[in-house]
Order: C-alpha cells, then structure tokens, then sequence
C-alpha cells in the first residue's frame, strides 16, 4: 500500500482512484484495466521525445533512457503503485479484506 499512498495519496481508492473500475469489477476486469494502465505507460516511456512524431528510435535508446532522473522514478513509482493495487483486487482474500476496510470506513463503492 506505501506505493499506492506514495502516487495517489492516503484515501486513494484502488477501484476507482488508481485502476479507474467500478467497484463491482471482475477479475477479468480489474486484470484489463491494468494491462490497459500498463500499456500505456509503456507506450508513454517509450517515447523519444526529440523524434519525428515522438516516436521512439531504437538505435538511440528508449524514451525512458532519455527521461530525467525525476520523470523515471515519477513512471516507476506509478508503475508500482498500479501493480501494488493490481496485486490487492485480483487476489480474492485480499479484496475481500480491502474491501471490508472500505465498508468499515464507509468508502464503500
């Protein structure tokens, strides 16, 4: 959870905040959504700034080794904070758990 409060703050929702689904997502839904985030950070690092149409040129390393120090630890700690969460609601007994701590504090989707 610390790369999750790191990225998106304390009372960051997993559901909606950071894998943007509906509370009553599915397994397979929760599972899209991250490969869907993942892609497009990906997508996003791979970008090379200085080429034609920001695409990338592999002969010159990837958009990530042109990034700053900052923006790639921005990218990894998002990164990070996307599995983390990923982790959480695709594994049943801890949803269930998460989900438990949404309803006591009455955050509940």
């Amino acid at each position: 959870m610390d790369a999750i409060v790191k990225v998106y703050g304390l009372d960051a929702n997993l559901y909606t905040d950071v894998l943007h689904v509906s509370p009553t997502a599915s397994t397979s839904e929760i599972r899209e959504a991250f490969f869907c985030l993942r892609y497009d950070i990906y997508q996003a690092l791979s970008q090379n700034d200085g080429g034609p149409n920001g695409t990338s040129d592999t002969r010159n390393g990837t958009g990530f080794d042109k990034k700053s120090p900052q923006e790639r630890r921005k990218i990894e700690e998002e990164m990070n904070a996307i599995t983390a969460a990923f982790r959480i609601l695709s594994d049943g007994n801890k949803r269930k758990e998460y989900d438990a701590r949404l309803k006591k504090n009455g955050k509940a989707g």
